[in-house]
């Protein structure tokens, strides 16, 4: 008797091995061999069906299928924004996606977008949300803000030399 359809950890990436969830009986055996097609550590795809075997000491056999799916991921990446940061009113604004922190439960390659987009100019302060989104589309965000780079330079002047001015008296 072959398990119900299984579910497996949405990072599974080889076969697990189910004989031990098959019940086997024989009226001369007490132990009939359990042979597993596609092998355990076999490379795993979502959907996939496996066979079990059953095979006595007199060489019959008896085969039941079942399938194995990932478990549905439901669950966010986290997402860790950079501190925040400062640019010159005028620049463009940088890629901050490289700077940020991800971890997903299943996905190893979520894709990160930036808003405002990379190159906006940068006038005076702004708001920078990165966004996470996962193969199972579940998305999470972060913000930082962009400030102003303080003008801290002092103006330089030059003065024209002294002056003479003529006086007129009348």
């Amino acid at each position: 008797t072959c398990p119900t359809d299984q579910i497996v950890a949405c990072t599974a990436t080889e076969v697990s091995d189910f004989t031990d969830l098959v019940t086997t009986t024989d009226d001369r055996d007490d132990d009939p061999e359990v042979i597993q097609l596609p092998a355990p550590g076999t490379a795993f795809t979502d959907g996939m069906t496996i066979t079990m075997t059953a095979e006595d000491a007199a060489g019959n056999t008896s085969s039941c299928d079942f399938t194995v799916n990932r478990e549905e991921d439901t669950e966010a990446s986290t997402i860790t924004c950079p501190e925040d940061k400062s640019l010159i009113p005028g620049a463009s604004l940088p890629d901050y996606t490289g700077l940020a922190t991800i971890s997903d439960n299943c996905d190893t390659d979520p894709v990160i977008t930036q808003s405002p987009a990379i190159g906006t100019e940068f006038t005076t302060e702004v708001t920078v949300t990165l966004t996470t989104t996962d193969a199972s589309g579940n998305t999470e965000s972060c913000i930082f803000e962009v400030t102003e780079i303080p003008d801290t330079e002092v103006p330089e002047i030059t003065c024209p030399a002294d002056q003479v001015i003529a006086c007129y008296t009348t």
